[in-house]
């Protein structure tokens, strides 16, 4: 097996590790694993993470282009793995759908200062009109 087979199968079990690995809010991948080694204490790792998130994650999308040239749609299954596992919307779109609209609740008295009348269903609230012996008086549904 030659050099560049070795690099490109170790970068895609590396992907393939850090995709499945990777909980919710966790460190970076290689800068956990140079901290669990003993390479780096926790102050660089969180620097290192930092410096990576500033730059525009280059080696996330580097890892992704990789998988991408050897499994076409692999790099987009990583991101949308590392995607849930960090709590962003998948790309594509597996949003969560919307909260359902507030309940209308619904009344068939009209009432206004002067009397009541009992009318058909409409949403509470929605204004209506009372007819008096001395007139018309404005009201709202309850």
């Amino acid at each position: 097996m030659n050099r560049i087979a070795k690099i490109s199968l170790a970068l895609t079990a590396l992907v393939s590790l850090s995709a499945v690995s990777q909980p919710a809010a966790a460190d970076g991948f290689l800068a956990g694993l140079a901290r669990d080694a003993g390479l780096i204490n926790e102050e660089q790792r969180a620097a290192l993470d930092n410096a990576h998130t500033t730059m525009g994650n280059p080696l996330d999308r580097a890892a992704t282009q990789i998988a991408d040239a050897y499994v076409p749609g692999l790099g987009t299954g990583y991101n949308t793995i590392r995607g849930m596992n960090i709590g962003a919307p998948a790309p594509g779109g597996f949003a969560p759908p919307p909260p359902p609209p507030p309940q209308v609740r619904y009344g068939a008295v009209c009432v206004s200062p002067y009397g009541t009348a009992f009318l058909g269903q409409a949403p509470v609230g929605t204004p209506c009109t009372v007819f008096t012996p001395f007139g018309p008086a404005a009201g709202s549904i309850q």
